[in-house]
């Protein structure tokens, strides 16, 4: 088999996707490394489990351990802001490596020692690394855009759109996260080939302390469940709070991840007090990637929240929509583009409600609540969705067969 190479832009803690394409391809037989920077002390420890427990090698480039380290971070950080003046003025690859990101060439260095065949870039950030070090090793690379980037207005825009126009074409292939999402990437920069489609699926096995739906322990209070990294306005969290007072039932609202944004919390409890509903919302530590899926187990429903109308949140679909599948929730999910597309094709597990709509969302999970009947009958729809479609066993073949045409190309006839 061959050998494999990673570029991860960040803490493997906070790329599940790449630790998914990392275990599958080890799995399937290939010498897996994955390369990362290590720059935030919050996801350490969460990083070395998954080091732990992975097949694969971990290259880590250290940015925060000791003082040389974090000096080191810190003139990556002036590289950074010196380039991005410079890259307006200039069309130099050089520049918009070090514009766009923070450690394309750490990534490159380290990706090249790995003397891979396949170099894959995780989203657009590492893709000029990927490319760099495909050619000093005579191999090719491949990305995985996990999200389309460029249609963020908020992000470095001109700059995305420089890589992917450079970068996207010679690419052996690419991969993304729906259909709607790799019809747009095709279209738009003419690809012969389409994307290939990899949902932010979990693994069975990480279901496997859950028991199917029907079999819990209903409990009181109804909960309603948002898991993301950092909890802020992109959680649609306020617009959720305003649908709790309208509930025929008791409910609350349970967000996990790391609470940076202090004064957003405040706001929603703020809400949630006017509302007389003070007890309302919980606040959870972020936990492991692999214990996602059993966390949300404890929820009736789960929030498959995008925040805006932007093209970046309208055809993405997010892992917290497939973790809620995974777990037997039902999903309560944003009226975007690509879940209006994922539940025309595979209904009956989840709705969808404006994101700005605290009365929608509060019909539907009353409609639910009313028919008790219904609301089981869909989380076991969500429940056995997963366990045939929507796992990353069934749907990562797609990423090992292309990795195997890609290095083991038939003759041609």
């Amino acid at each position: 088999m061959a050998r494999v190479c990673f570029l991860c832009p960040g803490q493997l803690a906070r790329n599940p996707r790449v630790i998914r394409n990392a275990d599958c391809l080890s799995a399937a037989g290939h010498d897996v490394t994955v390369v990362y920077p290590d720059f935030q002390p919050d996801f350490r420890q969460y990083d070395a489990g998954i080091v732990a427990r992975a097949r694969w090698q971990a290259v880590a480039f250290d940015f925060c351990s000791k003082p040389a380290a974090r000096l080191r971070w810190q003139c990556v950080r002036l590289r950074h802001r010196l380039a991005e003046g410079l890259v307006r003025r200039s069309d130099r690859l050089f520049w918009l490596e070090r514009a766009y990101g923070y450690f394309g060439p750490e990534l490159a260095v380290a990706a090249t020692k790995t003397r891979a065949s396949l170099f894959c870039a995780q989203q657009q950030a590492t893709l000029a690394a990927a490319a760099r070090a495909a050619q000093a090793c005579g191999g090719v690379y491949a990305a995985d855009i996990e999200d389309l980037l460029a249609e963020y207005a908020i992000n470095p825009v001109a700059s995305i759109r420089r890589v992917e126009r450079l970068f996207f074409a010679p690419a052996a292939f690419l991969c993304t996260m729906s259909d709607s999402a790799a019809d747009y990437i095709r279209d738009t920069h003419r690809l012969a080939r389409r994307p290939i489609v990899l949902p932010n699926c979990p693994s069975l096995t990480e279901r496997s302390a859950l028991t199917p739906p029907e079999l819990r322990s209903p409990g009181e209070t109804i909960s309603l469940y948002w898991f993301g990294q950092t909890i802020g306005p992109h959680s649609c969290a306020e617009s959720i709070v305003r649908a709790l007072p309208l509930l025929r039932r008791p409910c609350r609202l349970v967000l996990r991840g790391f609470a940076r944004r202090h004064a957003y919390l405040d706001r929603l409890q703020e809400i949630a007090t006017g509302f007389g509903l003070g007890q309302a919302i919980v606040v959870q530590d972020a936990a492991p990637p692999a214990e996602m899926v059993t966390l949300a187990g404890e929820h009736a429903f789960s929030l498959g929240t995008q925040p805006s109308r932007q093209l970046f949140h309208q055809m993405a679909i997010g892992n917290k929509v497939f973790v809620g599948m995974m777990a037997g929730a039902v999903g309560a999910l944003t009226d975007t583009t690509a879940h209006r597309q994922l539940l025309a094709e595979h209904p009956g597990w989840a709705f969808l409600f404006g994101e700005n709509s605290p009365e929608q969302l509060a019909a539907e999970i009353n409609r639910l609540l009313d028919d008790p009947g219904l609301l089981a009958s869909m989380r076991r729809r969500a429940w056995d969705l997963a366990g045939t479609i929507f796992n990353w066993e069934h749907q990562s073949t797609a990423l090992v067969e292309a990795v195997d045409r890609t290095l083991h190309p038939l003759p041609h006839r």
